[in-house]
């Protein structure tokens, strides 16, 4: 049975971004960056030494609506794509929080708050292996309702932000924690966020 990693585990992007960087130094002059279709075709049908299917591919590097999960398998031929054993040795290099971690953005995806309604929740990810869910209360404020690996948030936790941009740190205002408030917290102060989605129900 093929494993699946959630889409929002923050080294998923990096290994894009490095896939994006290895086929922009090979392709041809001739042929389509990653973020065209013809692109995807030419990196699957030209590079990848597997099959994986077309619209894996396309919903990875966002020219299909947005996915949960990626199977293991197709993690494991880009990360050999760009010079890795497989996905495990890959994840492990960009999970070390003491390692070397730079990658620039693709995606640009960008939450503003001012759009969103009341009860709408945001899942952000950011590396090494953090993630954590909001629920946004109006005025520019969230709850945390779900964290993981973070020492910086807890649940119930309270933040201020308007917007939320993939490739640069959130810098929150207003932090309320056990009824005591800090001045502000920066997430992704490194590298930045690497993962940012409206979770729709």
């Amino acid at each position: 049975m093929s494993t699946s990693i959630l889409a929002s585990t923050p080294s998923i992007s990096a290994l894009l971004r490095a896939v994006t960087s290895r086929y922009n130094e090979t392709k041809g002059d001739d042929e389509k960056p990653l973020d065209t279709t013809e692109g995807i075709f030419t990196l699957k049908d030209k590079y990848l030494k597997a099959k994986i299917c077309d619209d894996t591919l396309r919903r990875l590097f966002g020219l299909k609506p947005g996915y949960k999960s990626v199977r293991k398998f197709t993690l494991d031929v880009l990360s050999q794509y760009v010079g890795y054993a497989d996905w495990d040795d890959f994840n492990a290099r960009h999970t070390d929080a003491g390692g070397v971690q730079s990658y620039i953005n693709t995606k640009k995806a960008t939450i503003v708050s001012k759009e969103l309604s009341k009860g709408d929740r945001v899942e952000i990810s950011w590396l090494p292996d953090r993630r954590c869910v909001l629920e946004y209360k109006g005025e520019n404020k969230y709850e945390v309702i779900e964290v993981q690996n973070s020492g910086t948030l807890d649940v119930s936790d309270t933040l201020c932000f308007s917007t939320v941009t993939i490739g640069k740190p959130l810098e929150a205002d207003n932090l309320i924690k056990d009824g005591v408030c800090y001045q502000g917290v920066v997430l992704g102060k490194k590298d930045g966020i690497s993962y940012a989605k409206i979770i729709t129900f």
